[in-house]
């Protein structure tokens, strides 16, 4: 197993990357709600957690509408959340 990014980088990257290379997206938009929450968890030094990402199960996108393995859309970022005890965001 090789994470897509080193553990080091800050989150949003990590996410960029996640959504870039699995779900072969061209960007991520960051709703206030995520924004925060990153802010947040990289004040309370989880910054260096691994990410996990989940998204709906019909299409790599965001959205269940575009079905198979659609380019071109922006993902939104609508929550980030922490398991501590786990070791991940997600």
């Amino acid at each position: 197993f090789k994470f897509l990014y080193d553990a080091t980088l800050p989150i949003k990257t990590k996410i960029e990357a996640i959504a870039k290379e699995c779900y072969r997206a061209d960007g991520v938009e960051y709703l206030p709600e995520a924004e925060a929450a990153i802010e947040k968890y990289t004040r309370m030094g989880y910054d260096k957690l691994p990410i996990c990402m989940a998204k709906t199960q019909y299409s790599f996108s965001h959205d269940a509408t575009l079905k198979g393995a659609p380019t071109g859309f922006t993902l939104p970022i609508r929550e980030v959340r922490a398991s501590v005890g786990a070791g991940f965001l997600f």
